[in-house]
Formats: structure tokens, C-alpha cells, sequence
């Protein structure tokens, strides 16, 4: 009953070694790129070269309606999402 507690307990090190190798093999440095292709990561383009989003305008959850007018000039971050 021994030799078996053994291997039990030697088969459980096991999976937790191969887990930390592979989870510390998982969080290495990408090496300056970005995930799934090889080009190296660079800065964002200077604010007068960026592009103008698109006109928007919809209803918050509120029912106070919005327009992409009022945030002119701001940053601004648009969510939307759907729920069906």
C-alpha cells in the first residue's frame, strides 16, 4: 500500500513540474512583436496623421439620445455590444 501512496504522490509532482513549465514557458517576452504575426510592435501614429472615426449616434441606457457631435475633440471609447 505504500509503493502505491509512492507513485501516487511521484505521478502528482510530476503534473504539477510539467504544469509550471509549461505555464512559465507560456509567460516568456514575445519578443517585441504582437501575438500571431512576426512585425515588430511600434507606437501609435501622431494625433494630426490619425483618421476621423465615422459619424455616430444612438440612445443610452437612459433613453437620453447621443451623438458622436458631443465628443468632438475628446478621446472617446465606444462600446456596443449585443444580447440576443
Amino acid at each position: 500500500m505504500k509503493s502505491f501512496s509512492k507513485l501516487v504522490r511521484k505521478g502528482i509532482m510530476l503534473v504539477v513540474a510539467v504544469s509550471a513549465m509549461v505555464l512559465i514557458a507560456g509567460c516568456g517576452s514575445s519578443g517585441g512583436t504582437t501575438a500571431g504575426t512576426s512585425a515588430p510592435i511600434t507606437a501609435a501614429a501622431p494625433a494630426g496623421s490619425r483618421q476621423v472615426a465615422p459619424a455616430y449616434s444612438g440612445t443610452t441606457m437612459d433613453g437620453v439620445a447621443i451623438s458622436s457631435d458631443a465628443f468632438a475633440g475628446k478621446p472617446t471609447v465606444l462600446v456596443f455590444w449585443a444580447s440576443w
